[in-house]
């Protein structure tokens, strides 16, 4: 038979259990009800819903990046002077080297060699900016590379589940604008994926009314294959110059000259939606 105060011991050892109990009940409550809906999305959602891996894409253009740079500055010179003179002179390597240091990236040998030859246009903002390239503003690696490390530092003040979300579904985070318009979309350089894997890639940002998402990819596997996709659709006259410079004057011609150098993970090809997603900054060339 057990003693008084082995029993009011006993009475106080399983009170402590139980309140443990519920502390533990509670928390799994308050806590375990959204990690077992985030783990829900997780299982049923995967990264690539929101940035999808390249398919294979087309084959790389013979042609080096300074003799594409080359033959599409001889079009802005006797097309476009004014637009041509808007390019800020090009970086250094030691100037690129200090900027991937210090945002801790690198860039594929293709972007070095754009940069080279030029850093964007001046001035540069978000709101207003000349498109030396068809339908978006070429931004310096300086401010490209700020906005990308602001994304960074972003990530990092969110909390947990925001942190597991994103981490897992919002890799564009670590994309650096290439070619962007005002309202954020445009063509991108993924520091964590290789050429091969599609570094280089078009990307919309779609408003689905509540949300803002990037949709409508289009990978190429390398710069050249964007560069020689914009030089031949100036020569054809798919593309041409109008108020805010280069811009798409034929979307259907353009978006098959496209199929030659890009591809998307759209079963047609080149996503069908790009057209209508980039219809209303394309500008008829007077």
């Amino acid at each position: 038979m057990r003693t008084r105060q082995q029993i009011k011991c006993g009475r106080v050892s399983r009170w402590k259990v139980q309140r443990v109990g519920m502390v533990l009940a509670v928390s799994v409550l308050i806590v375990g009800a959204p990690l077992v809906v985030v783990r829900t999305i997780f299982r049923d959602l995967g990264p690539e819903d929101f940035y999808p891996p390249a398919p294979p894409m087309p084959t790389v253009v013979p042609e080096t990046d300074e003799a594409l740079l080359a033959r599409y500055e001889r079009i802005l010179r006797d097309r476009a002077p004014d637009l041509f003179a808007s390019l800020q002179p090009g970086l250094k390597d030691g100037q690129i080297d200090a900027l991937e240091n210090k945002y801790h990236f690198r860039l594929s040998h293709d972007l070095r060699t754009l940069y080279r030859w030029r850093n964007g246009t001046r001035p540069w903002n978000t709101i207003y900016s000349i498109y030396v390239f068809a339908d978006y503003g070429f931004v310096p690696l300086e401010e490209a590379s700020a906005a990308r490390a602001h994304r960074g530092d972003m990530f990092t003040r969110d909390g947990f589940l925001a942190r597991q979300f994103r981490r897992r579904f919002e890799a564009h985070d670590a994309w650096l604008a290439v070619f962007e318009s005002p309202m954020g979309d445009g063509y991108f350089f993924d520091p964590d994926r290789s050429e091969s894997e599609g570094s280089f890639f078009f990307s919309f940002l779609k408003n689905n009314g509540d949300y803002l998402e990037y949709s409508e990819y289009v990978f190429f596997p390398s710069l050249r294959n964007f560069l020689a996709w914009q030089i031949e659709g100036q020569k054809s006259g798919a593309l041409g110059f109008g108020p805010n410079g280069a811009c798409t004057v034929d979307p259907a011609r353009a978006r098959d000259l496209l199929q030659r150098y890009g591809v998307s993970p759209c079963d047609k090809g080149v996503a069908p939606d790009l057209e209508q997603a980039s219809s209303y900054r394309w500008v008829p060339h007077d």
